[in-house]
């Protein structure tokens, strides 16, 4: 049976009301632990264990112990419209009429292919992949095609998919699997299999430095428009105006992961910020909750995909498929400025909200917005990024707290709105999120 809390202290007042609302969710997490690592495929542990969910609708979500939840992590971003939006629903019938998946091409991939052209500035061609992860390693397969380079360079405290995190989290000295040896966090010529360097997030100088020294090793350089896992922190545009140039100086691309941040905008943050990529990450969403990634880039980039010009060979099984191509296109469809100014507005009124519960509680609390993402911190002071927060025994219970009171949040506490989130759903998250922070303070 799963540990439930440390042997070593009484069970807090929160920690027993979780229990006695979730059992059978205690219970799948001994079953998963049989059979996956930690009971996990994904990284979405939390102590004493995890909820299981069991279907969701709109802006909820029930578990398997039938406690409703409004839903503010969306899977990670990726549900711009919620659970079973009804325009995806319907398209994802109609095309499993016809069949899942096949090796050819599909209508479908065209169709979302121009509706992601005709939004996206600086993106002339698109080429589908399965995840976040994959759609990295596509770009990053582009870049070293073009340059015949290997090296990239990005940020410290981004986030790339979990092939960079071990350098993009944790920053600690890795081994390198080639030599044997530790490499720091610097990433000096010595080199990692990550094949990395890394510039500080708003500080052009330290990536033109490294373009100056390095340059003619880097294939590219990736930046988040915002940095997602790094809680919503964003950069003036001369920021990334000044990388960019540095890059094709170095003649290097310049590729933008909006992987998560593609939701604050129908043409993405670099839209808001008013710099293109060459290569773009687009957002997760983009698969209308299915599997997908998805890049795109100007045409003298992506050439370099084309199986009768190009030199680099890109492909997936379920690449495009045509299940995830119907749901994307309903779900970029529907979203419009007017879904964004919405849900924007609506999280307006969130942060407000928090804001006065956590002052009546006395609890210290501040807020990183962009648009209608926000990243919650329990500290007077805003730390630069999450991975540098002095707050995680607040940040654990709150968690548990938000469960108790029907609130779904990841375990970061980053929250983002959805399109089909009524005003009245807004003022019961408000109400919900009051009696977690009145609970929280009581078991701090």
């Amino acid at each position: 049976m799963t540990q439930l809390a440390p042997t070593t202290r009484a069970m807090t007042d929160l920690e027993r009301r979780y229990l006695e609302r979730t059992p059978v969710s205690r219970e799948t997490q001994a079953r998963a632990e049989k059979v996956m690592p930690g009971g996990e495929t994904r990284s979405l542990f939390f102590p004493p264990y995890p909820l299981t969910l069991d279907r969701g609708q709109g802006a909820r979500c029930w578990d398997v112990d039938n406690n409703e939840y409004m839903d503010l992590g969306n899977n990670y971003t990726v549900l711009i419209h919620g659970h079973r939006f009804p325009p995806i629903m319907e398209a994802v019938a109609k095309q499993l009429e016809k069949g899942n998946t096949w090796a050819a091409k599909a209508v479908s991939q065209i169709d979302l292919g121009e509706l992601l052209v005709d939004r996206f500035e600086g993106v002339d061609k698109v080429r589908y992949s399965n995840s976040g992860t994959e759609a990295v390693l596509s770009a990053l397969a582009v870049a070293r095609g073009l340059t015949g380079r290997r090296k990239i360079l990005f940020s410290r405290y981004s986030f790339h998919g979990y092939l960079l995190e071990p350098s993009s989290r944790t920053y600690a000295p890795i081994t390198s699997s080639k030599s044997g040896g530790e490499v720091s966090d610097a990433y000096d010529s010595s080199g990692s299999w990550l094949d990395c360097y890394l510039g500080d997030y708003g500080d052009a100088e330290s990536f033109e430095r490294i373009f100056a020294e390095h340059g003619d090793e880097i294939c590219c350089v990736m930046l988040e428009p915002v940095l997602g896992l790094g809680g919503c922190v964003s950069a003036p545009k001369e920021f990334f105006e000044r990388v960019k140039a540095a890059a094709h100086k170095a003649g290097a691309l310049f590729i933008f992961d909006e992987a998560t941040v593609h939701r604050v905008s129908p043409g993405g943050a670099q839209r808001k910020i008013g710099v293109s990529g060459d290569i773009s990450i687009l957002g997760k969403l983009v698969g209308g909750g299915f599997p997908c990634g998805t890049i795109g880039g100007a045409d003298e980039y992506m050439r370099a995909l084309d199986p009768r010009t190009g030199n680099v060979m890109v492909s997936g099984t379920f690449s495009g498929n045509p299940v995830s191509m119907s749901a994307g296109i309903e779900a970029i469809k529907h979203f419009t400025e007017e879904a964004v100014t919405r849900m924007e507005r609506q999280m307006d009124r969130i942060e407000a909200g928090l804001k006065t519960s956590a002052k009546k509680n006395g609890l210290p609390f501040n807020t990183r917005r962009a648009g209608n993402l926000m990243n919650l911190f329990f500290q007077n002071d805003l730390p630069p990024v999450c991975q540098l927060r002095e707050d995680q025994r607040f940040v654990d219970k709150f968690q548990l707290a938000c469960a108790v009171n029907g609130l779904f949040i990841v375990s970061r506490i980053c929250i983002n709105t959805s399109s089909v989130l009524s005003e009245a759903d807004v003022d019961e998250i408000i109400q919900r999120a009051d009696g977690a922070m009145t609970d929280l303070a009581n078991n701090v």
